[in-house]
């Protein structure tokens, strides 16, 4: 039972420096399942997403998938010790087995307080699926040292995210567009300056990069009527409206 435990502490520091090289890679990949999915969708795309000043998006992506592979962590260690047929009264298990507790109190509870999504509930498991296969490949490797099947087993991974994004962009959209509204690059409502026809409209803002806002409007065009209208604006164009679930306009 120490030997485990003690085994697993030594493995520790190896386990967290894969997770940091892996999670830069993922955030990596996630610029380019971004575009096939959310930008795609949305029929957009910024070059200023590259750029220098929009590199705090990417640091706070990395945090937020870092924090997705430790909370995938205790599931992967239960299992591990399930698989191998360990001692369960180890002090790891246990505190493993509350983590998972806690974690699905946690989910329960934000699921009652939330909209049910369906779209979103795609996304978050997938996110999470993959680091759960991420996770049980690190504990394979620190369990049959075969460095092989460890890295087949997180390209398979990326190659899964990757049809994924292909297969179910939309899930993807909400997902992103959770994530980007929490940062102010995207809004439900946003009230949009047209200095053509000098006058004011609501949409959508679907993106905002360094320079630049990508917005959705209805409008009247002449032969149409009512039409959506995507437009590439000046960020002092838009302003965002708070939500009318908030208490605002």
């Amino acid at each position: 039972m120490q030997k485990d435990f003690f085994d697993l502490v030594d493995f520790a520091p190896k386990y967290l420096k894969i997770i940091l090289f892996s999670t830069l890679g993922f955030c990596a990949l996630c610029l380019f399942i971004f575009v096939i999915s959310y930008m795609r969708v949305n029929e957009i795309f910024s070059f200023e997403l590259l750029s220098f000043d929009n590199l705090w998006i990417f640091i706070f992506a990395f945090v937020y998938f870092f924090v997705f592979a430790l909370l995938a962590l205790p599931f992967n260690v239960l299992a591990h010790y399930l698989l191998h047929k360990k001692d369960k009264k180890d002090f790891l298990f246990r505190v493993s087995f509350a983590g998972v507790l806690l974690i699905l109190c946690f989910l329960i509870l934000g699921l009652k307080m939330r909209e049910f999504n369906p779209k979103w509930l795609i996304f978050c498991g997938i996110i999470l699926g993959v680091y759960f296969l991420f996770i049980a490949a690190c504990l394979h490797f620190y369990e049959r040292k075969n460095s092989k099947h460890f890295f087949i087993l997180i390209f398979g991974a990326f190659v899964l995210l990757t049809y994924a994004a292909i297969l179910f962009p939309h899930a993807f959209e909400t997902g992103f567009e959770r994530f980007l509204k929490t940062k102010g690059l995207s809004a439900a409502r946003v009230e949009i300056y047209l200095k053509d026809k000098q006058k004011f409209v609501i949409g959508r803002l679907i993106f905002r990069d360094s320079k630049f806002a990508y917005v959705r409007f209805e409008d009247r065009i002449w032969g149409v009527g009512e039409s959506n209208v995507t437009k590439i604006l000046p960020l002092e164009s838009v302003a965002i409206l708070k939500d009318e679930r908030d208490g605002g306009r």
